[in-house]
């Protein structure tokens, strides 16, 4: 809307836009209405906030262990590790999605 509302201001339309006449509006018949993806980059974030919480648990049980600090550090490393990897996983399940969405649209018209 917004792009649509700035070529008519370029255009020199005198009357882009009446809020008098939004009761009338009309969809073009091409056009899309799309979420574009918002479930999915939330259940995206929640899992992530998720993987997140279960490596603040486990910096929390170490600080709390008799572990050595070198081991603590080489824990933390691999936590590190698998939570950016599970971090990466997630990205591409959402990237998949998005794409199937994508050309599911393309598919429909």
């Amino acid at each position: 809307a917004y792009d649509e509302i700035k070529n008519r201001l370029k255009k020199g339309d005198k009357n882009p836009i009446s809020a008098s006449r939004f009761d009338v509006a009309k969809m073009d018949k091409d056009s899309e209405v799309t979420a574009d993806g918002y479930f999915e980059e939330a259940k995206a974030g929640l899992k992530k906030a998720r993987a997140a919480s279960k490596y603040t648990k486990l910096y929390e049980e170490l600080e709390e262990s008799e572990k050595s600090p070198e081991e603590i550090k080489r824990i933390l490393a691999k936590g590190n590790k698998d939570l950016k990897l599970e971090f990466g996983e997630i990205d591409k399940e959402l990237q998949d999605v998005v794409d199937e969405e994508r050309d599911a649209g393309k598919r429909a018209f």
